[in-house]
């Protein structure tokens, strides 16, 4: 979780010589387009309640990223940071309704 909450943390800057960002402690909680897609989905999924309605969550991703991808492509980039999340075992469909998926870890990292 720790990984997908601060990935800054992980990640190296694209900036050459594989120096890490020093980032400033209030900047952690914020989420950008330049953060990966899986990271984005989480934080989000970590703001939402224990089932969460695709819609929305689509939504939010999609505000994160602006105008900057066509509609099919953010589509498809939410769908794969999702499954990726469900292959964590972080998130699994919800048997009661079907646009929804619930969240299966109550582990909410301190940022």
């Amino acid at each position: 979780h720790r990984g997908l909450a601060r990935p800054h943390g992980y990640l190296e800057s694209e900036q050459g010589g594989g120096n890490v960002k020093r980032r400033r402690k209030s900047d952690d909680n914020v989420l950008t387009s330049e953060m990966e897609d899986v990271c984005i989905s989480h934080g989000i999924l970590m703001e939402m309640g224990q089932s969460v309605n695709l819609a929305d969550w689509y939504k939010a991703f999609a505000v994160v990223h602006g105008q900057k991808f066509s509609t099919k492509e953010l589509q498809a980039r939410f769908m794969q940071a999702s499954s990726e999340l469900q292959y964590m075992g972080l998130i699994k469909p919800s048997s009661r309704k079907i646009d929804h998926v619930q969240q299966l870890s109550s582990y909410r990292p301190t940022l």
